[in-house]
């Protein structure tokens, strides 16, 4: 026997067992006691619902039967007639006629208590006792509202103490009318009709609730009680009660809602009549809602205690049995008692398993190990090689113990730099990671035995390739296919554009630092190559010249076009500078020098525009030392178009532009000052101190129109105003605006306008 306090994994059994056996007995009850309680708190919702449709239909068809035969009643001949003429106690074959037909409307299921026909015209009031004057009282006190009400025919509860007492048996202070005006649709009423109803009329026809939980209540769009459970309720306003919530105050038509109160919690259904606008509510605890969902979820419950006890008894059993040959296994692992006291808290199978795989696991760690350290050791010798730290006997040394066979008869170096990197999924591309695959990728292609590790110096990967070929024009082939292998190894799996500097030919391994040196000198000549390109520096590296690069053609050019703001041409022209230049054999510090005396030009050009090199480049020093960072001719082209010549251009272009709207202001000015006066381009031109050629250019561009047409357009404008509001004489406007006589200003006047002066101000004249 085994104690269970002593086993950690057979505590884990039986959780693990009672986990899977109760887990589901408690989601799959606490779903049930979910379903069942929502199926039955909707049954008992719906059909509070059906009775509150059995009593709005109930009631509704009782109120339309009212309202359909005072409709009829209201549209007779005789109710008509009846208005248009004055009824007083004298005139009884009348009044009889009237309240025949009255008495009538009182015959149907409501209880209509009196019915009121009034005539506004001539202010007499019919009624069961007859008839009588229309008071202003009664007119202002008990109708001002239902003549005030946009409806035609519509109910409403209220007093209408000044228009009858009614009877004992209802309340003196309230009661419900159907109201109707008339004649019916009618814009202007001459007459009213209302049938008065006790306020207990409807109270009647509320059906009890088949359960006894609950009250009904019926509000007007006030919120006004019409009927209610509790009589002393009918009249009472619930607008401000918790019952008014905003769902139903909003636009459904029927639904239900839950609310607060301060002892109890109820469920309000309601319904809303599209016939008269009235709200119809049951009022539900839900206590009384959840009665049976209470003791739905005691049997869940208990029947889920029972399961569970049962599960317990069952997993207990079973884990038992499972445990006894793990155990068996733990005993033998363990060893010696002391052990297996050392070992008491700890997992059986993780011990088992520690014991099995120690060994094996030591052994792969020290094997990893040393890989790593020889591999670290490589990557190190060849760093400082290729970095000239290293001397002749000390390279033989290293290589002996690095078991590195590197009797070549040829090496070079190549080195390589990413042109184009793009990135491999969502956001910014990996630069760091790009050039570890790099490495990762050469040293996969190329075998071993022709190269030493491929190592990481200045952010560019490097690779000392060898051969035993002792011809050195084999070499330079096997170089170029393999470097052409890379470019394309390199796009198809890393999806990366790179170039490549490739070294001259060396015989020893002490020249490598010279090697590497000429690999990197041979990548700056990608300004004239461009991407992906392959650079021997032997084919690359130019000879003397003897005379400097000279593009001044195409450089005035281009700044010319800047100093104008040509935006359009600044492009072409420093496209057709750049193939200038790079047509010439230069070395890379010569393309540097010509694109600095560039960038000179253009910031002396900003500044002679009147702009300073600060407002248009914020960070001027960094242009400088960005030209040495480029390094294709794509990259200079598009940086020195988008970064140097075009907020330039458009710097210049702004400033004319403000220049040129300040000229024309100015002309303007003058011309409204000194409209009535002699007034040429040349005196405006004058007096703002420009050239008249350029303020007629000038004027031109910014308004569309020469100095003279604005001039005569100005002036036509000012005799409209004169002759519309003054008195002038055409002949003193003439004069006024300069011209020799009237005719000819007659004749400029219905040029522009179309119509001779007296013309013009006759017709606003007359259109005044």
């Amino acid at each position: 026997m085994f104690k269970l306090r002593s086993s950690n994994y057979l505590a884990k059994l039986i959780l693990f067992g009672l986990t899977i056996c109760t887990l589901p007995v408690i989601v799959f009850g606490g779903i049930s006691f979910s379903n069942a309680s929502a199926t039955i708190e909707d049954k008992v919702i719906q059909e509070k619902v059906q009775v509150l449709h059995q009593t709005q239909m109930r009631m509704e068809q009782a109120l339309k039967t009212l309202d359909s035969s005072m409709t009829q009643f209201s549209m007779s001949t005789q109710v008509y007639d009846a208005l248009q003429q004055d009824i007083t106690p004298n005139n009884y074959r009348q009044a009889d006629m009237m309240l025949e037909g009255m008495q009538r409307l009182q015959s149907f299921d409501l209880p209509v208590q009196n019915v009121y026909l009034i005539s506004l015209e001539h202010r007499w009031l019919l009624h069961n006792s007859g008839v009588t004057q229309l008071s202003d009282a009664v007119l202002a006190d008990d109708l001002s509202a239902f003549l005030d009400s946009p409806k035609n025919s519509f109910w409403a509860a209220g007093n209408l103490k000044g228009l009858y007492v009614p009877p004992m048996n209802s309340s003196p202070f309230y009661s419900l009318n159907m109201v109707k005006k008339l004649p019916v649709y009618a814009l202007n009423p001459k007459g009213l009709i209302v049938a008065q109803m006790s306020p207990f009329a409807l109270n009647d026809m509320l059906l009890s609730q088949s359960d006894g939980a609950g009250e009904t209540i019926v509000v007007d769009e006030n919120g006004k009680v019409l009927a209610h459970s509790d009589q002393t309720m009918l009249g009472t306003s619930l607008a401000s009660s918790p019952y008014m919530n905003p769902q139903l105050q909003a636009n459904a038509d029927h639904g239900h809602f839950s609310i607060e109160l301060e002892r109890t919690s109820e469920e309000v259904i309601f319904r809303k009549s599209a016939y008269n606008d009235w709200t119809y509510m049951s009022i539900v605890p839900l206590a009384a809602i959840g009665k049976e969902s209470r003791d739905m979820g005691k049997i869940l419950i208990l029947n889920g205690v029972i399961i569970l006890a049962l599960t317990f008894v069952i997993v207990f059993q079973g884990s038992r049995g499972m445990y006894s040959p793990i155990r068996k296994l733990y005993m033998i692992a363990a060893g010696e008692r002391k052990q297996e006291k050392e070992h008491a808290s700890r997992d059986e199978i993780g011990m088992i398993q520690q014991r099995i795989l120690s060994l094996q696991r030591t052994q792969v760690q020290m094997a990893e190990q040393i890989r790593s350290d020889r591999q670290q050791l490589k990557d190190l010798f060849v760093l400082k090689l290729l970095q000239g730290a290293m001397r002749p006997e000390e390279i033989e040394e290293k290589c002996g113990l690095l078991g590195i066979a590197a009797d070549w008869s040829w090496m070079s170096v190549l080195t390589l730099h990413i042109d184009e990197l793009e990135a491999a999924g969502e956001g910014e591309p990996d630069y760091d990671w790009a050039l570890l695959s790099i490495n990762r990728l050469i040293a996969e292609m190329i075998p071993e035995h022709l190269r030493l590790n491929p190592v990481l110096i200045r952010h560019m990967p490097a690779v000392l390739i060898g051969t035993h070929q002792e011809s050195a024009a084999e070499f330079k082939t096997l170089l170029y296919r393999t470097a052409d292998l890379i470019q394309q190894e390199m796009k198809r799996h890393l999806a990366l554009v790179v170039s490549i500097g490739v070294s001259r030919p060396y015989r020893k391994l002490e020249h490598s630092g010279a090697a590497y040196e000429e690999s990197c000198e041979a990548l700056k000549y990608r300004i004239r190559l461009g991407k992906s390109a392959v650079l021997f520096i032997e084919d690359v590296e130019p000879g003397r010249r003897r005379n400097p690069f000279v593009a001044k053609p195409f450089e005035d050019e281009l700044l010319g076009a800047i100093q104008m703001g040509d935006t359009e041409r600044t492009g072409p022209l420093f496209g057709q500078f750049m193939q200038e230049m790079l047509a010439k054999e230069m070395t890379h510090r010569e393309y540097q020098t010509a694109l600095l005396h560039l960038l000179a030009e253009v910031l002396s050009a900003v500044q002679n525009a009147g702009e300073t090199a600060e407002s248009v480049y914020p960070d001027e020093e960094s242009l400088f030392d960005r030209i040495f960072e480029l390094t294709t001719a794509q990259e200079i082209e598009a940086w020195f178009s988008h970064s140097v010549i075009m907020p330039a251009a458009q710097a210049i272009e702004r400033r004319r532009a403000v220049m040129y709207k300040s000229i024309s202001e100015k002309v303007i000015g003058q011309i409204i000052d000194n409209y009535d006066q002699d007034l040429t381009l040349e005196l405006c031109a004058s007096r703002i101190n420009y050239h008249a050629s350029y303020v007629k250019q000038v004027f031109r561009k910014e308004t569309g129109m020469n100095f003279s047409d604005y001039l005569s357009s100005y002036r036509m404008n000012m005799a409209k105003r004169w002759l519309v509001d003054t008195d002038m004489k055409i002949s003193d406007i003439a004069e006024k605006l300069r011209y020799t006589n009237s005719q000819n200003f007659i004749r400029s006047f219905r040029k522009i306008v179309g119509v001779t002066p007296g013309q013009f101000r006759q017709a606003e004249l007359e259109q005044k």
